[in-house]
């Protein structure tokens, strides 16, 4: 450092460092971890950085929708994914199972009233003991 320069010295932009941040913040890391790996404040990073910090959540969010959709619709040799696809109606379509409305009170008392018809199981729950 010169006589005259005062403070911390100039920090450049480097597109090394611009690729890490872009994949770290694809894979979520907090701004405070992305800045201590490349070594560098977390102002600084915001400000040297805040186009790879944005794109790389946005890339990374596209990537893995388009595996969901696919996973979800059997595209691309794939055979549909009975998970995927209630997950891909819920989050994007804004399905949801509905209750009904009711409470978990009123559900168990519901279940109980119903749980011995029609199963079989009436001798176990009257008894403890199987039919015969």
């Amino acid at each position: 450092m010169t006589g005259n320069q005062r403070g911390r010295p100039r920090v450049e932009r480097e597109e090394t460092a611009a690729r890490h941040v872009k994949a770290m913040a694809a894979m979520g890391v907090p701004l405070e971890g992305v800045a201590a790996v490349i070594g560098i404040a977390r102002h600084t990073l915001t400000k040297l950085y805040a186009h790879e910090l944005e794109l790389g959540g946005i890339e990374a969010n596209a990537k893995v929708a388009e595996s969901l959709f696919q996973m979800a619709t059997g595209t691309a040799g794939k055979k549909a994914n009975v998970v995927a696809c209630p997950f891909w109606l819920k989050a994007r379509a804004g399905w949801r199972e509905d209750d009904d409305g009711m409470g978990k009170k009123e559900a168990a008392a519901l279940l109980a009233r119903v749980a011995d018809k029609d199963t079989g199981w009436s001798g176990l729950l009257a008894t403890g003991e199987p039919e015969s």
